[in-house]
């Protein structure tokens, strides 16, 4: 297997590391940051070397980018050939050429399947008006792919000259907080491939906040009426739109652990690194494999800490069942690729009993991080500071027990919202105010 060497020891560089795994053998990591130098990169077993050392260690290795943006990837690729370290041929992500464009990374990177419905590139969010998001519907995979492009570069010129407007209506995208100016690579490729979650979507759970809220009915939702992830995949492969190097599989098509054609999932997600979302009320062993090997990641909403509030929101009486599920995946090594979510539902489980259950429970399972958000289809009301003081009670809680979390804040909150939990943090005068203004993506605010 041919040798990689990943540039880049930052915090997009395990998820380098694991796309590299399915095609090359991943032998150092390259940094120029001298106190990263000498240093074994977590869960990797592999060592940071000088960009220099590493080829002189390892001559015939290709090299692999880890870093996200594309302006900066365009500049170590640059940087590496100017220093002969790497030809154009050496390098197995390389960017051609960028162009500054209004976008954002969803319609740059993104291709969303929902389940025997159409195709989309964006599923919206509390501030974006997803009623009027532009997809095709499912057809052949190639007539497919072609309606999809197609309608992908009509809204990069709709959003070349983005109004308020949008033939005389509202333009979706206006106000939202993923879209920028920003230089993106012109040779177009998808990194991520959504298979998303519809009304015909098979689940044993029935949450409150559900956008499609019309689970459990198998009879409508067997695999003689499905639509062919995998010949939809290999048609994207044929067009080099996809790949394992450069592309991730995200799995949160209802519940894939009841999915009837789970088996056929299962098999793509041998091939590529995949981000399963499952409710957790069934142990997966071929997951749990997938997570031990590192070549899957796991997302599952808990939104609780009581039995109580659990049957509240998910319309069942799983807790327990999930909470013992997620402890043995992570007990079985499968931790660092578990995140644990609670979407913030007011006078629902904003409450001490659920905070405290919740913290307990991720005191057990360890994720990688915790993720905390607010139902994206609430609508475009700002929460009450009366809510926010209550989120901010669970923020802090978690934080202060030293775990990672993700606020997932340009889609689930307001920059208001954003900009009121961080001056309750000053208020408190809490010891974490810099790592919290990055998870809010907000500037320092005065009083």
């Amino acid at each position: 297997m041919q040798k990689v060497i990943l540039y880049g020891a930052g915090s997009n560089a395990l998820n380098g590391w694991r796309l590299c795994k399915y095609n090359f053998e991943p032998v150092c990591f390259a940094d120029r940051d001298e106190p990263k130098q000498g240093l074994i990169f977590k869960n990797t077993n592999l060592k940071i070397m000088s960009p220099q050392d590493a080829k002189k260690e390892f001559p015939d290795a290709k090299w692999f980018i880890t870093v996200g943006s594309h302006l900066l990837r365009k500049e170590i690729q640059e940087w590496l050939i100017s220093n002969e370290l790497a030809s154009i041929e050496d390098i197995v992500n390389p960017i051609a050429s960028l162009s500054l464009k209004c976008t954002c990374r969803l319609i740059e990177t993104t291709i969303s399947p929902l389940e025997r419905q159409d195709i989309i590139f964006c599923r919206g969010g509390r501030f974006i008006w997803i009623e009027k998001m532009p997809g095709v519907k499912w057809a052949e995979p190639e007539e497919t792919i072609d309606g999809f492009l197609n309608i992908r570069e009509n809204w990069l010129n709709s959003l070349s000259s983005l109004t308020t407007t949008h033939n005389s209506q509202p333009h979706p995208c206006f106000g939202c907080a993923l879209l920028c100016e920003k230089h993106w690579d012109d040779d177009y490729k998808i990194y991520d491939v959504v298979y998303s979650t519809t009304d015909l979507s098979l689940c044993n759970f029935k949450c409150s906040y559900c956008y499609s809220g019309k689970f459990g009915d198998a009879s409508r939702c067997n695999s003689d009426n499905k639509h062919d992830l995998k010949e939809l995949v290999e048609a994207l492969e044929r067009r080099k739109l996809i790949s394992p190097i450069w592309t991730t599989l995200i799995m949160s098509s209802g519940e894939i652990t009841i999915d009837p054609n789970r088996d056929n999932l299962y098999r793509l997600a041998s091939k590529y690194f995949t981000h399963f979302f499952s409710n957790g009320s069934v142990f997966s062993h071929e997951i749990d494999e997938l997570l031990k090997a590192n070549k899957a990641h796991l997302t599952v909403s808990v939104d609780a800490g009581t039995e109580e509030t659990f049957c509240k929101i998910k319309n069942v009486n799983l807790f327990s069942k999930v909470c013992d599920n997620l402890v043995k995946y992570s007990s079985e090594g499968g931790n660092e690729n578990i995140d644990l979510k609670y979407l913030f539902i007011p006078d629902v489980n904003d409450n001490n009993a659920d905070f405290s259950g919740f913290t307990e429970l991720c005191g057990k399972v360890k994720p990688r991080l915790v993720i905390i958000s607010t139902d994206v289809s609430s609508g475009l009301t700002d929460l009450r500071i009366e809510y926010l003081e209550r989120l901010f009670e669970l923020v802090d809680r978690l934080i202060v027990a030293g775990f990672n979390i993700d606020m997932q804040a340009n889609v689930s909150f307001s920059q208001n919202e954003r900009e009121q939990l961080y001056r309750l943090a000053k208020e408190k005068d809490v010891c974490y105010l810099d790592k919290l203004r990055s998870i809010l993506a907000v500037g320092d605010i005065s009083d």
